[in-house]
């Protein structure tokens, strides 16, 4: 195999050399967009695929010239794809010319513990970034996106959002609202929401910022005093349960016609809207029921409690059940084994804690408030299963076109269809597509491995993008040193040391907190099945922390009233 591949590459091959040689890694701990070169004290990191600003020193110095550090990644490059396998070379360089001494197949990460690379894409790639549709001044936020989307989508998962630039949009239009275009955004390969949206229909709505941040940006709610909390007037939207409903039901009617041909037609974009406006309908509603308890108890955690702990219908959290991990094509399907959850407590403990006067004239309001969050939950659980149902049908469409575009000697393995656009695929169906999908599919792989490398603030400026990766680190250096940082915390208990960190406040993020006293995290939305679980599970929760498993790593931690601490 090794003769073969040195005559077909027509490579310098020296098996007897005695020298000293560098060796080459395929990844860097673990991620495989980056060739990792050592040679004696010197490491140095090369981003695959790209041939501009692509040199990253981790220790020592730069040994070679650009140019050949170029032509090594190259070769690096043709071996690794020839071969299909992930390899190690041993090499040495002689008057620019570079030797291989030995090619070894790689399977394992070379460490165990997860490094960054600084700066893990070009100047290029993050100015391809800046949109000019967007301005200047438009802020950029996850804002609960990470709840079901991954941190580093598949290129065509990102290609069919692009086509429905203002998903978030339809509802807000129909009743006049204004709207910012685009509504989402892809920074990345990270999706983020257009936070100008958010804020106009708060205004429209007659609430302050008090909702977005305490659900989406909660770094922001504990900068802020509210002195008074607004109830939406949801009667300018014109939502109606019996419209949710029947919307719900054209769902589940429609899901059996997906198929290969149906993923390539327009009516594909209008379903993909039409559950987004059913999960916009029932946030809006859920935000109205929410802010009319939490007036009552002026109180996040009673607030929370008296929502999830009285509702009668048994959470999905305590059932057995497939899902995916995130809604993207490359994800892993999992299965939640069930959860057992304490029985409903009895509304009768939560309408003592509110004041005297609030028992005599506002309990059957309180009470009907907390009927109505229980049935919004009761249909979010249903648009859960049925956005699965739906994923799952997209998925397994497009992997049968993978299995047909490998028969016919289009891309090599089924999967690898996630790495083209819809575009793309349309064309290859056509037969009219004359691109080299080779080449696109392995950039891709690679370019897409160092988007997970890249950090990027949770809320960022149009005009800031190509300085993420400074924003990111400036933010981080203003909290690396403090021994104790600002929290909301709810479920508080004395001394929680037993603590996960997360970052993504996904589904399957529930899995490893399970095992935990407290979970730190930089934002979990109210009604996120995360929150939920925490609620549930009586855990301390402590969240408003920015970055916190970059903050936080490789530090002892605990959880104080309102505070994160840093144990010495």
């Amino acid at each position: 195999m090794i003769d073969g591949l040195v005559n077909s590459l027509n490579l310098n091959y020296n098996p007897e050399y005695s020298g000293e040689v560098a060796l080459a890694y395929p990844h860097f701990c673990g991620n495989y967009g980056f060739f990792d070169i050592f040679f004696g004290k010197n490491r140095v990191v090369l981003l695959k695929s790209v041939h501009k600003d692509f040199i990253r020193v981790i220790s020592g110095e730069k040994w070679l010239s650009d140019r050949v550090f170029s032509k090594l990644s190259d070769l690096l490059s043709d071996v690794e794809k020839n071969l299909e396998d992930f390899i190690n070379i041993s090499f040495y360089v002689e008057d620019d010319v570079i030797y291989i001494k030995g090619i070894n197949t790689d399977l394992q990460p070379l460490e165990k513990s997860f490094k960054r690379v600084n700066f893990p894409l070009t100047r290029v790639e993050y100015n391809l970034f800046r949109d000019e549709i967007a301005k200047d001044k438009t802020i950029w936020g996850r804002c609960g996106l990470n709840t079901f989307l991954p941190d580093n989508m598949t290129r065509l998962m990102t290609s069919i959002i692009k086509k429905v630039p203002d998903v978030l949009n339809p509802m807000f239009e129909y009743a006049n609202f204004r709207t910012y275009s685009p509504s989402v955004k892809i920074i990345f390969n990270k999706p983020y929401i257009n936070v100008r949206n958010l804020n106009s229909w708060s205004n429209t709505l007659g609430i302050d910022d008090f909702y977005l941040n305490i659900n989406y940006i909660q770094h922001m709610f504990l900068k802020n005093s509210y002195r008074k909390i607004k109830i939406p007037d949801v009667r300018l939207l014109k939502i109606d349960d019996a419209e949710i409903d029947q919307l719900i039901d054209e769902i589940e009617s429609k899901i059996m016609m997906i198929d290969q041909n149906f993923v390539l037609k327009d009516e594909f974009y209008e379903y993909i809207s039409l559950i987004v406006m059913i999960h916009e309908m029932l946030a809006v509603q859920l935000c109205r029921y929410f802010l009319e308890i939490y007036r009552i108890f002026d109180h996040l955690e009673t607030t929370l409690n008296a929502i999830y702990k009285t509702r009668e219908t048994r959470s999905i959290l305590s059932e057995k059940f497939e899902y995916f991990e995130f809604f993207d094509f490359n994800a892993d399907k999992l299965v939640w084994d069930g959860y057992s959850f304490a029985d409903a407590e009895d509304m009768d403990k939560y309408l003592k804690m509110i004041p005297l006067m609030g028992q005599i004239f506002g309990k059957n309001k309180l009470i009907n408030n907390i009927k109505m969050v229980h049935s919004y939950l009761d249909r979010r659980d249903r648009i859960f299963f049925l956005s699965y149902r739906f994923m799952e049908r997209i998925r397994d469409s497009f992997l049968k076109l993978g299995v047909d575009f490998v028969e016919k000697a289009k891309i090599k393995r089924e999967k690898d269809i996630f790495y083209l656009e819809i575009d793309e695929i349309k064309q290859i169906t056509e037969d009219s597509f004359y691109g080299n999908l080779a080449f696109n599919i392995y950039f891709r792989k690679t370019q897409g491995e160092r988007f997970k490398m890249q950090r990027v603030p949770s809320e960022i400026y149009e005009k800031d993008i190509p300085e993420s990766e400074e924003i990111y680190h400036s933010i981080l250096s203003k909290f690396a040193d403090k021994k104790s940082i600002p929290a909301i915390t709810i479920g508080h208990k004395e001394d929680v040391q037993e603590v996960a960190i997360i970052d993504n406040t996904n589904f399957y993020n529930i899995k490893n907190i399970k095992d935990y006293q407290g979970v730190v995290a930089e934002n979990i939305p109210i009604f996120s099945y995360l929150m939920e679980f925490i609620v549930l599970t009586g855990k301390t929760l402590a969240t408003g922390v920015r970055m916190p498993e970059d903050l936080f790593s490789g530090k002892k931690i605990s959880i104080r009233k309102n505070m994160v601490t840093v144990d010495e």
